[in-house]
């Protein structure tokens, strides 16, 4: 038999040292004391036959599945090798970002990554990851500076626009008047909420209206505040165009009519007015007061009588209780009179109250200058 082939491979592995021959001897000799060890293992029971032929076979199956060939091997090496290099080269995720930005009364700052500052007087989430900072901003200033050329996607979004930037720096304002984008330096693109989309560049600017029924209502009254008439009816109307409902439709219908009767767009106020009337505003009174002031310049008593009766009897205010009486008097002097009488209890100014009781004189002679 060769000194290679299996069989002999076992036998030299399995060969009994001096070692190993002493140590059976002595469990022997400690278990059958005296009796002769070379009959003992005399005794041992021969393989069964067939035995010797299946540990041949066994042996032979194993060193075939065991044997691959050298091109076998170096695909294996060559495999392991792309796998250990693509789990060193592959970076690692980057990790993501996680803050909440709360400043409501001072300014304060914050840098995520090296690459991007961010300060911020107002309150809004940085989420996204390290390479893709994503920012909502609900409220306040937002001011951004992000390296250039760093490979920084970061986005900012509103309820009205998404402002993209890779490298620049720019601030973010929300407030009643909807997002606004002002650039230092750099470009960004914004995305209004109503599909307008700007480009700018630095020093430029611009404002994303709100699209929704509230948002529209606060701008109509941050515009009305600073004197911009035509604004505010704008997104009223804006407001009323969406579906809008309830309180906030209310809204946006009376500062729609107190626009155009500011305006002077009497005609347009007094229709607004009372198509809101025949609804159920929150606020009719004013809507009343509105009514008459433009009736009454437009067709005069008939326009203005059906609110006035009403006033009348609510919160007239001391004018209206004196074109009310001039407006009936002929036909209903006592409504006339008692009305002229709420006047001057209200307390006319002195010009008016004089006026006042010259009416009363006429429609009771009897009481005298």
């Amino acid at each position: 038999m060769r000194d290679d082939h299996p069989l002999a491979r076992f036998a030299a592995a399995t060969r009994a040292n001096a070692k190993a021959v002493a140590r059976v001897r002595r469990r022997i000799d400690a278990t059958h004391g005296d009796a002769d060890t070379a009959s003992l293992l005399a005794a041992l029971p021969r393989p069964a036959p067939g035995a010797t032929a299946r540990v041949r076979a066994r042996l032979a199956r194993r060193e075939r599945r065991n044997h691959l060939p050298a091109w076998g091997l170096g695909a294996l090496a060559v495999a392991a090798l792309v796998f250990l290099g693509v789990r060193v080269l592959t970076p690692p995720p980057p990790p993501p970002l996680s803050a909440t930005l709360a400043a409501p009364t001072a300014w304060q700052a914050l840098a995520p990554t090296d690459e991007v500052r961010l300060d911020f007087q107002g309150q809004g989430v940085l989420a996204g990851t390290a390479r893709a900072p994503r920012l909502d901003w609900e409220q306040g200033t937002l001011k951004v500076e992000v390296e250039p050329e760093r490979g920084i996607d970061l986005a900012v979004h509103t309820r009205e626009a998404e402002v993209r930037v890779v490298g620049t720096g720019f601030s973010v304002t929300r407030d009643a008047l909807g997002t606004g984008v002002v650039v230092t330096h750099g470009h960004v693109a914004v995305l209004c909420a109503d599909g307008e989309k700007a480009l700018l560049g630095a020093g430029e600017a611009r404002v994303c209206p709100p699209t929704h029924a509230a948002g529209l209502l606060g701008r109509a009254n941050a515009l009305a505040a600073q004197g911009d008439t035509a604004g505010a009816l704008e997104a009223a109307r804006a407001g009323l165009a969406t579906d809008a409902s309830g309180a906030v439709r209310s809204e946006l219908e009376l500062t729609t009519v107190d626009a155009l009767t500011l305006l002077g767009r009497a005609d347009e106020a007094l229709a607004a007015a009372e198509a809101s009337l025949a609804g159920s505003p929150a606020r009719p009174s004013e809507l009343r007061h509105l009514a008459v002031r433009n009736a009454i310049t437009t067709t005069g008593c008939p326009a203005a009588l059906p609110h006035l009766r009403v006033l009348v009897g609510e919160d007239a205010t001391a004018p209206e209780l004196v074109y009310f009486a001039d407006c009936v008097a002929d036909t209903e002097p006592a409504a006339a009179r008692a009305a002229l009488t709420a006047a001057l209890r209200q307390g006319a100014p002195p010009d008016q109250e004089a006026r006042i009781i010259q009416r009363l004189t006429h429609l009771a002679p009897e009481l005298g200058p």
